[in-house]
């Protein structure tokens, strides 16, 4: 079994079954797994060594060697090479690394290159000294020896790893015991050197350095003959490992003691006993590991003495009062329905375990567990008050025998708590409280204390019968802590001790406020079950988390634990007494403390607290630089300890972590502190041992994930900007393109309205123009034929066929204007319908078919009146060009859509005409202004006995003008 310290605040405890941390309060199995495979690694730990550089070296099952990444639990392994042998311990000095081996020198290895160093003895010139030598060194007095020739030589460390130099052959070495083979080890608690024989470990040389005599064989007998395995020693004691068992040597004790007594009552075997741990206080202990749990085993107990019903003196540990009986005897009684008891005897401090009957026997009436609850409570106090009255010294005033309390006057019974928990007083059945669980009971002169469960404190004046009730009031820090109260015992005729479950307070019985004292005033729990005065008037406080001393002058407590021999840990109710001759006992759970208060010492050095380990997501983390995690690691656990690390357990602690918890927070029979999901940011973890004001800090930062770091918010404020930007941008930009939207509906509108103006002024013109110009000629040529008919009747019949052509040609032009203001959806109004209707009139007499093709959707887009007009002009022109000129069979009339322009394509296979020849210009002049008219260029090809082509081309815009 090995144990070591790290340079943080762990024990590393290496046990057979594998390896532990330990932190004060519980061992924690280390899973060690390969660096590469990262399987598990099972087997005893033998020697676990965390070297002054902070790398942890282990040996597994005596031939694995390696190093242990604790934060990773991976274990790297050495190569042992040539270094043969099975492997027991490693040790440091001066930075190198040691590993010892089984009756074999040890080795050297150098972490830098991995790898063992043989080690030599050179001469002054450097030069190997036989390479065949069996090299062991050994430290002694701040030199350096090695076995040579069967002799032990001075070498010091040479210039290169694992070289020694030796010293001048001629210098003769002073220590007798090297010369004969044997090298030092230690120096015992009485100044002997303990001096083991290199060929043989079992044989030892002891050196009285004092005297500087051989004491090897006086010594040897003083531990029963026995052979000596190994050899601990402290500044107070030795401890001896021998064949037969463990055998104590104190300083100033002529003869060491037999150990293993103690060692069986804890259960802890010799193979398990690992060490030793100093105190720094009233003892010192060895160490003991098994079943997951490190046990100490207290090697010097000269203060606390305790009584169990493991040795057989009491009847169970548990114990739940003391009372005095008689003038020599003490009486404990151990559960409520518990009808056996354990007798005292405190001239002897005897105990006799006996049971009711016995004890009824010896009060001198029988034993009583209830009563009646009809009987009349005056008959009741005649017919049953010997059993009470023969406890009159017990300032309880409790019937043993029953869970039933009663007050008297020094002379009777006065007042008792009934069946129904009622207090009652005797003379006129009078209910004076209507309801309390008593705990305990003392008096004050003529004024009885009563300690209930949760009815605060009672005070009943005994003559009156006047009740005072002290409870806690809320947001009053000078009323009583709490509802619970265990004892109360009079300071002085002003101030009252009441131990409460919330602390201790010292009442002013007068005014009721009180002042309390806590864990942060030094009490080691706010739990104060049971309370006595020594003879010195010094106050001792059963609390549950160990034995308080207050001194009452100052106000000072001193605490005491297991650790400094104390069998309880946790005390109880009415179990604190001090009996004639000035001795305390002090009963718990565990069983019965005793001592005399003048021998226990009145301060001890306080603990101070420590940060043992921090877990991050259940693995740990090194504490010896602030933390750096991800936003991910956000699970820590604190292990809270103090040191010296035996009393950690015996603490309370207080907590808060800066950012989360307003106040510090109390952690009672813990040391865990747990932080789950914390956000990210940086945080200062703190605690304290609640009795003092000294405070431990660990800082520690959670980075926030990638999407939540200041250059992501960055970019994301800078992305976030641009697309607000853009979206700004297309906002303006779509608004200044519907306020040129809106400014081109306006000015279109502008522009139909001035389009129908003209339109109504091309109406107009059209109406004077043509209509006004044919009507006229129409009212001549009647007024005419009205005279001419009778003179001149065939020139009167010649003017009215003018007037019937030009009446024709009236209707037409007034059609064509009503056709060119209709849309072409309005029935038979399109384009394609009218020139069917015109070409069936103009070419069907002439014999020329026409072929008409208009797409349906370019037909819907005419709707503009100047535009249908002018391009309807144009085709009747053309179609009347053919008519009258081509002499054709056939004619086509295309109007098509080619991008943004239309195409009109009009031509006939007739005979054609001569472009070049004299008097064509004037119709290609009337065909360009119609194009012109509309936008677009009119273009004319023809040849003679070839036919005549024409085409316009204007763009599609003219056709959306609406």
């Amino acid at each position: 079994m090995s144990l070591r310290p790290d340079r943080g605040n762990l024990l590393w405890i290496g046990t057979y079954d594998g390896l532990y941390c330990f932190d004060g309060f519980q061992a924690y199995p280390v899973e060690i797994r390969n660096h590469a495979t990262k399987e598990p690694i099972t087997g005893s730990i033998d020697a676990i060594f965390p070297d002054s550089k902070g790398r942890y070296w282990i040996i597994i099952g005596r031939t694995k060697l390696g190093r242990l990444d604790p934060f990773s639990n991976l274990f790297y392994p050495i190569d042992s090479g040539e270094a043969e042998g099975y492997f027991f311990n490693i040790w440091e000095y001066q930075g190198d690394i040691w590993f010892n081996r089984i009756n074999l020198p040890p080795v050297l290895f150098d972490p830098e290159s991995n790898r063992f160093v043989e080690m030599v003895i050179v001469d002054k010139q450097g030069d190997k000294i036989r390479p065949d030598v069996n090299l062991f060194l050994t430290y002694s007095g701040g030199k350096f020896y090695s076995l040579l020739s069967e002799r032990f030589k001075e070498v010091q460390r040479g210039e290169n790893l694992g070289e020694y130099r030796l010293v001048n052959e001629d210098v003769v070495i002073s220590d007798t015991l090297l010369r004969q083979g044997y090298f030092r080890t230690l120096i015992d608690v009485h100044g002997n050197m303990w001096c083991r024989y290199a060929w043989d470990w079992s044989k030892w040389a002891v050196l009285d350095t004092i005297r500087n005599r051989d004491r090897t064989a006086e010594v040897m007998q003083k531990l029963g003959g026995q052979k000596v395995e190994e050899v601990y020693t402290t500044q107070q004691f030795s401890l001896f490992k021998t064949e037969a068992g463990y055998f104590l040597w104190e300083l100033g004790k002529e003869n060491p003691v037999d150990v293993n007594v103690e060692m069986q009552r804890l259960g802890i075997a010799d193979s398990h006993l690992g060490g030793f741990l100093e105190s720094q206080r009233h003892g010192e202990f060895a160490y003991g590991f098994r079943r997951g749990r490190l046990d100490l085993l207290y090697l010097k107990k000269d203060f606390f003495r305790s009584m169990t019903a493991a040795n057989g003196e009491l009847h169970r540990d548990f114990m739940i009062g003391i009372y005095p009986f008689g003038k020599d005897q003490v009486i404990i009684r151990h559960d409520f329905s518990d009808s056996v008891f354990t007798v005292i005897n405190q001239q002897t401090k005897k105990t006799e375990i006996i049971k009711s009957q016995k004890l009824a026997e010896m009060v001198g009436t029988k034993p009583r567990f209830n009563y009646l609850p009809y009987l009349e409570w005056r008959a009741w106090t005649i017919r049953f008050g010997k059993e009470i009255l023969d406890f009159s010294q017990n300032q309880n005033a409790k019937n043993i025998w029953t869970n039933e309390y009663a007050v008297h006057d020094g002379k009777e019974y006065r007042y008792l708590v009934d069946y129904g928990l009622r207090l009652i007083r005797l003379e006129d059945n009078r209910v004076i409280f209507p309801k309390l669980t008593p705990i305990s009971l003392s008096y004050d002169g003529d004024v009885a204390w009563i300690s209930t469960e949760s009815e605060g404190l009672l005070s009943l004046h005994i003559p009156s019968g006047e009740i005072r009730q002290f409870l806690p009031m809320p947001n009053d820090p000078k009323s009583l802590p709490s509802e619970r109260t265990y004892a109360a015992l009079a300071a002085s005729d002003k101030y009252l001790w009441v131990a409460t479950a919330n602390g201790l307070a010292y009442l002013d019985k007068k005014t009721g406020m009180s002042r309390v004292f806590n864990t942060n005033d030094g009490l080691p729990d706010n739990r104060i079950y049971s309370m006595a005065f020594d003879l010195e008037g010094d106050l001792w406080l059963g609390t549950g988390r160990g034995l308080s001393r207050l001194d009452t002058a100052t106000k000072a407590f001193t605490n005491y634990t297991q650790s400094d021999g104390l069998i309880n840990s946790e005390f109880n109710r009415n179990s604190a007494m001090v009996l004639e001759d000035g001795m305390m006992l002090m009963g718990g759970v565990s069983g019965l403390d005793y001592f005399y208060p003048a021998q226990v010492p009145k301060t001890n050095s306080a603990p101070k607290p420590i940060l043992a380990m921090v877990r991050n997501n259940n693995r740990m983390v090194n504490i010896t630089k602030p933390g750096d995690f991800s936003y991910d690691q956000d699970y820590l656990t604190f292990h809270l300890s103090a040191t010296p690390i035996w009393l950690a357990a015996e603490q309370t602690f207080q907590y808060r972590l800066a950012g989360v918890d307003d106040a510090w927070k109390d952690l009672s029979n813990s040391n865990l502190v747990q932080y789950p999901a914390l956000r990210p940011g940086s945080y200062r973890f703190e605690f304290r041992i609640a009795s003092q004001q000294e405070t431990v800090s660990y800082e520690f930062n959670i980075h926030p994930p990638w999407y939540q770091s200041i250059w992501f918010r960055i970019l994301a404020f800078l992305a976030f900007a641009g697309v607000v930007a853009i979206i700004a941008r297309m906002v303006f930009v779509r608004r200044i393109a519907k306020l040129a939207y809106e400014n081109e509906l306006i000015r279109l509108k502008a522009e139909k309205e001035k389009t129908l103006a003209k339109e109504r002024e091309r109406i107009t013109a059209d109406l004077h123009d043509d209509v006004g110009a044919t009507l006229s000629s129409l009212q001549i040529y009647g007024e005419l034929a009205k005279n001419m008919l009778s003179e001149e009747p065939e020139k009167g019949k010649e003017l009215v066929d003018k007037i019937q052509v030009q009446s024709k040609e009236l209707l037409t032009r007034m059609s064509d204007i009503v056709w060119s203001m209709k849309r072409p959806q309005d029935g038979n109004y399109t384009l394609a319908s009218r020139i069917l209707n015109y070409a069936s009139e103009l070419l069907t007499t002439k014999g020329i078919q026409l072929h008409v093709s208009i797409g349906e959707e370019l037909e819907e887009k005419i709707v503009q009146p100047d535009v249908r007009k002018n391009l309807l002009l144009m085709i009747k022109e053309s179609l009347n060009n053919i008519a009258k000129h081509s002499k054709a069979t056939e004619a086509s009339l295309d109007l098509m859509q080619n991008g943004e322009t239309v195409v009109l394509k009009i031509q006939d296979n007739g005979v054609g005409f001569d472009m070049n020849k004299p008097g064509q210009g004037n119709g290609l002049q009337n065909l360009q202004r119609r194009g012109k008219d509309l936008g677009g260029e009119t273009q004319v090809f023809s040849q003679k006995g070839q036919g005549t082509t024409i085409v316009l081309e204007f763009p599609i815009a003219r056709f959306s003008l609406d």
